[in-house]
């Protein structure tokens, strides 16, 4: 898929069945370009059951029904899906330093007007925001978020992500106070 607007809407037509499928569906989306030019969408949705349940009663693989309803949207265009229920994305701030690592790649390879994500109505996805330091090399940047941390009591646990970007020239930080704060093995 190299059409941008077509991909768009095969996504939100994809989405909108899916909530007609799954209530409570909702998700967020982020699209990278891949080398090759083709689109690829990364997408977290809410947990999504194993089984469902067909109208006359007989249950089905809730990953084939999504599999079949992305290839009905998308015809003969075919595409694959690869869904992983990983217990290691559970927590908020893992799947958002998922897929911002692919909204932070769209955003410096696409057009300034474009937007690089989608998300359910209804459901609030924060700006990015960004801090450059011009001249900083990254243990000095690193030393100042650790510091700025330790300000507001912030001791060390599993609740903090840091993320590199593929060349190493700019990193990420995702507080995830969702994940109960335990003293870090170093401490």
């Amino acid at each position: 898929m190299t059409d941008w607007g077509l991909l768009k809407r095969h996504v939100k037509e994809f989405n909108r069945r899916m909530a007609r499928i799954i209530p409570g569906w909702f998700y967020v989306a982020a699209y990278e370009r891949q080398a090759r030019g083709a689109w690829h969408v990364h997408m977290a949705v809410h947990r999504v059951p194993r089984m469902l349940e067909h109208a006359r009663g007989v249950k089905v693989k809730s990953y084939s029904v999504i599999r079949s309803v992305w290839h009905a949207v998308v015809g003969e265009l075919g595409g694959n899906v690869d869904l992983q229920a990983s217990k290691r994305m559970r927590a908020p701030s893992r799947i958002a330093a998922y897929l911002s690592k692919y909204m932070t790649k769209a955003f410096a390879d696409g057009d300034a007007w474009s937007n690089r994500f989608s998300s359910s109505k209804g459901l609030s996805v924060p700006k990015p925001q960004r801090i450059r330091f011009v001249g900083w090399n990254m243990p000095d940047v690193l030393q100042a978020v650790f510091d700025d941390l330790d300000t507001v009591g912030y001791q060390g646990s599993e609740q903090l992500s840091v993320r590199l970007s593929h060349f190493k020239d700019a990193c990420w930080f995702i507080l995830d106070t969702n994940i109960p704060m335990r003293e870090p093995a170093w401490a």
